[in-house]
């Protein structure tokens, strides 16, 4: 007897969309006729705004499509709902239209199980526990192993959660394998394991734009961007208001190396200059023969004598003669 069965897929997209654009419309509308197994948000609802957002809001599943003569009422509220479960911020999206969309499937309706649909089903499940978990992970399908299955055409139902495994490290980039369990209608169950790599990824500092070396870094240059966590870097606090130490070009993870503190002392200008010297203080005015941040060690002349120390730079035009092991260090 040919194995039949019925797809019953709620698709959630896997990596969460984390803030969506002021500008973003879903407008519902009346009906709509769905080809596939599984109802996508741009199968009943016309969706404006940033392309970005726009095309992850398009791919969330709104549950299974009705059978062939029959038909499935999805209301605004359940379009909010998966929305918030796919990880969208919905108080930023403008919901217009229907109140509900009445959907029925198309002469297409009844295609038959392949590899996309369990992809889908083991892609969703680990992209539900990655939102839940709070992570910057991206995944992929890499394999589906079909070829234990008894019916590889005709309906199949998904009726459990795929399962992953229980020591899985999702914040970690490798691959794992997910167990999809279909299930056909003679009561046959058929475990189709799915290799899904995992990339990981982290919030680093980036140059938006090209900064030339000496340039104050500000918001308008750089900003925290995702990228994967082999790529590292300095927190933005470590680089706004700092200055570029080289040129930096747009798109490039800042490095400690690429900046620089502002100087406090400039070259050739008059600083008071400190000397502590077994518990007496002595202060004067020198020339610093260099440019220095606070920190820094730089070369003092005293204008009386025309000699030259090496000071350590406190604060804004004030130095303090370095001791001895830090005049040999430098």
């Amino acid at each position: 007897m040919k194995t039949t069965a019925v797809l019953i897929l709620t698709l959630l997209l896997a990596a969460p969309y984390a803030a969506a654009d002021d500008s973003l419309v879903v407008a519902l509308k009346e009906t709509a006729a769905v080809e596939g197994p599984v109802v996508l948000l741009s199968h009943v609802a016309e969706i404006t705004g940033n392309p970005d957002a726009v095309r992850f809001l398009s791919s969330v599943a709104l549950g299974s499509a009705p059978e062939k003569g029959e038909k499935r009422s999805i209301s605004v509220d359940d379009v909010k709902m998966r929305l918030d479960l796919a990880g969208a911020d919905i108080s930023k999206i403008a919901f217009e239209g229907a109140k509900a969309v009445t959907v029925t499937t198309g002469a297409g309706g009844e295609s038959g199980v392949n590899e996309q649909m369990i992809a889908s089903a083991a892609k969703s499940a680990v992209g539900r526990k990655i939102a839940a978990a709070g992570l910057i992970t991206r995944c992929e399908v890499l394999a589906v192993a079909t070829q234990n299955m008894l019916a590889p055409a005709g309906k199949i139902k998904i009726e459990k959660e795929p399962r992953l495994p229980a020591d899985a490290d999702l914040a970690a980039s490798g691959s794992i394998t997910v167990v999809v369990s279909v299930k056909e209608q003679d009561g046959y169950e058929t475990a189709v394991p799915v290799t899904v790599k995992l990339t990981a990824y982290h919030k680093v500092t980036v140059a938006k734009v090209r900064v030339a070396k000496g340039d104050i870094l500000t918001s308008a240059s750089v900003s925290l961007e995702e990228r994967p966590e082999t790529e590292t870097g300095i927190e933005l606090d470590d680089a706004i208001g700092k200055r570029a130490a080289v040129s930096i070009p747009a798109g490039a993870v800042l490095i400690k190396e690429m900046v620089e503190e502002l100087p406090v002392v400039k070259k050739g200008e008059l600083v008071r200059v400190t000397v502590e010297r077994e518990g007496v203080v002595v202060t004067f005015y020198g020339r610093s023969r260099d440019e220095g941040a606070k920190g820094d060690l730089v070369e003092v002349e005293n204008p009386k004598t025309g000699k030259s120390m090496t000071a350590r730079v406190t604060a804004r035009g004030e130095v303090t003669v370095a001791d001895v092991s830090e005049r040999k260090a430098r």
